[in-house]
């Protein structure tokens, strides 16, 4: 287990599988590494899910290791490992294991900086979108502990200077006192201009 940095609705996120009305395999040409392609051809499954492997990946045009093929939608514009019920075929079949990182990961963006690792959820996920929208409390990170994969995410190298315009960024942006249109005015200013700019509370900005 890692420690990590998280959105405080992390621990809430569950997928909505089959009951999603607008699925993350819906439309999107997913890219799988080139250990990930081999392991999936070479796998022993069913006569079923062999054959919408064998048909699932286009190699990609100059592609490289992280990003060596790519499974293509079908003509309805879905993933064909997506079943009738609005499972993957593949998760449940041969288990979660097997799946391409971005599909264990996904709607988790997992950012590695040396020790420290930050995670955020993102908004084209339709639950995180939810639980955004329950919210009534400001949005704030809080350390967790969480089972990263780490084989084929990247390392960065830390930088203060970045550092500390992400942390002002979401100081900004999660600040329930200012009016949504100040905090991205404040925002812009801030990745511009790179100072800590003064803010207002919402009294008195009136």
């Amino acid at each position: 287990m890692t420690r990590i940095l998280v959105p405080d609705y992390f621990e809430q996120f569950h997928c909505k599988c089959g009951e999603c009305r607008h699925p993350c395999c819906d439309g999107w040409g997913i890219r799988v590494s080139e250990k990930e392609y081999f392991t999936l051809l070479g796998l022993s499954c069913s006569k079923r899910l062999r054959n919408k492997l064998d048909d699932a990946f286009v190699l990609c045009e100059n592609g490289d290791a992280e990003g060596y093929a790519r499974i293509t939608p079908n003509f309805r514009g879905d993933c064909p490992m997506l079943d009738g019920d609005g499972l993957c075929l593949l998760q449940k079949e041969q288990g979660e294991i097997f799946l391409p990182l971005v599909c264990r990961l996904y709607p988790r963006s997992v950012k590695r900086y040396g020790e420290r690792h930050e995670v955020c959820m993102s908004c084209s996920c339709e639950k995180t979108v939810e639980l955004l929208m329950a919210s009534e409390m400001p949005l704030l990170p809080h350390e967790t502990e969480w089972r990263l994969p780490f084989e084929g995410i990247t390392m960065y190298e830390c930088d203060p200077e970045k550092d500390a315009l992400r942390h002002d960024s979401i100081d900004i942006v999660s600040n329930p006192m200012l009016p949504v249109g100040e905090r991205f005015e404040l925002l812009a200013k801030r990745v511009c201009g790179g100072e800590v700019l003064p803010t207002k509370s919402k009294e008195e900005s009136l």
